[in-house]
């Protein structure tokens, strides 16, 4: 059995106290580590994304019924230079032609009359002012997400979504 000191003197900010919660923390550590899962150190994240992964919008379809909703067609995306202008399509990525379309979820709440979901009030634009849908080429933080299959014996369905402001634009 290994022997964790106890302090009854300190120097500065090196309280007894403090030295005594180390020891605490040593001994926890040490007598718990069988049951901690480690990572390798190759399945670190290094870096500080938010989940999901970045897409290119390719192109969109309106929801038949659904007014100012649309599908979109994506393609995963990767970043191969630094600063602006450096992304690029991933030809190995995920893509809306084998895993699905994607959908807005500011346009969720959307029906066509009265505010839609960012907030603009459809029912007072002029002329043909309309909301449009998120531009192919637009970058976009995508996120799965598991949607219930339509029956109950079957599995899951994931869906992908991601938020995006959609333009109004018309004529007066």
């Amino acid at each position: 059995m290994t022997y964790y000191p106890r302090f009854n003197s300190g120097q500065n900010k090196l309280t007894p106290e403090l030295l005594n919660r180390a020891m605490d923390a040593l001994q926890w550590f040490e007598s718990n580590r069988r049951r901690i899962a480690f990572k390798k150190p190759d399945q670190y994240v290094r870096r500080r994304d938010v989940p999901g992964f970045w897409a290119i919008i390719l192109n969109s379809t309106p929801v038949s019924g659904q007014p100012n909703r649309w599908e979109y067609q994506w393609i995963e995306a990767k970043k191969n230079g630094r600063g602006y202008g450096t992304w690029a399509p991933d030809p190995e990525g995920r893509s809306s032609v084998n895993d699905g379309n994607a959908y807005n979820v500011l346009e969720n709440p959307n029906d066509g009359t009265g505010v839609e979901g960012i907030g603009v009030d459809v029912d007072t634009l002029p002329g043909t002012f309309a909301i449009k849908p998120v531009p192919a080429s637009t970058l976009v933080r995508m996120s799965t997400i598991k949607a219930p299959a339509d029956e109950p014996e079957e599995p899951a369905v994931v869906e992908y979504w991601f938020s995006y402001w959609n333009a109004v634009d018309g004529q007066c």
